[in-house]
């Protein structure tokens, strides 16, 4: 699913990585750790293009993101669910309309859409603020929503930075339970976190791998937690 090959990464004259090397299978689950400012949130952005490797080669679902055509780098990340880390959610739409969001970017029908979604908010725990503008609910009904968001499309990869940065013990328990459930499903995660405690309560449940970035080097030997 993603081939990563001797990449670089540079920035501002700096270099944040290099000579990554990495591959995803799919179905898989991998964490991502490391230091605050050793670029995990980089990372993921160049497994989804949103930037390209200054060097080497970064290849989701058999595609060179650096050969993409505009249409191609669309349809790809129609592939990919990306749970951002503050949620960013558009405060003049509801909770439903945010969460659809991504059905009407890739411009499919919503009729069959609006009722996935009442399944989808169900599954999350939020049928009860659907209607509820994001300054109106909680930090925990944000982080499901926006976990909810990322999947709407069904998509088969979803990347999640800190996606339990803001919540309590209790509720990063309820998301953990709920990424488990999906990567059940045949779905492939990778997770940037600097929670140790999160870690083990997924590899408690599911099969997972440990990436650590420090260094500029990417460390996956002898990684499980």
């Amino acid at each position: 699913m993603i081939e990563i090959n001797a990449a670089s990464f540079d920035y501002g004259g700096r270099r944040i990585f290099s000579d990554l090397e990495l591959s995803i299978e799919p179905g898989s689950f991998h964490f991502l750790t490391g230091p605050s400012g050793s670029g995990k949130s980089t990372f993921l952005k160049l497994v989804y293009a949103a930037l390209l490797p200054s060097k080497g080669s970064v290849h989701v679902f058999g595609r060179d993101t650096r050969g993409l055509e505009r249409d191609e780098l669309a349809a790809l990340r129609r592939r990919i669910g990306i749970v951002q880390q503050e949620g960013e959610f558009l405060d003049h739409l509801t909770m439903s309309q945010n969460i659809l969001l991504p059905v009407q970017l890739a411009k499919r029908s919503n009729s069959a859409s609006v009722s996935d979604l009442a399944d989808l908010l169900h599954w999350v725990g939020l049928a009860d603020v659907m209607d509820a503008y994001p300054s109106e609910i909680s930090g925990g009904e944000r982080a499901r929503a926006a976990l909810a968001r990322a999947i709407i499309t069904g998509p088969e990869l979803i990347i999640a930075d800190e996606p339990t940065g803001n919540v309590d013990w209790e509720m990063a328990q309820r998301l953990v339970q709920l990424m488990v459930q999906l990567n059940k499903m045949e779905k492939t995660f990778i997770v940037a976190t600097h929670d140790i405690g999160l870690i083990r309560s997924v590899k408690s449940m599911a099969k997972t791998r440990t990436l650590r970035l420090k260094n500029k080097q990417l460390d996956i030997a002898g990684a499980d937690l």
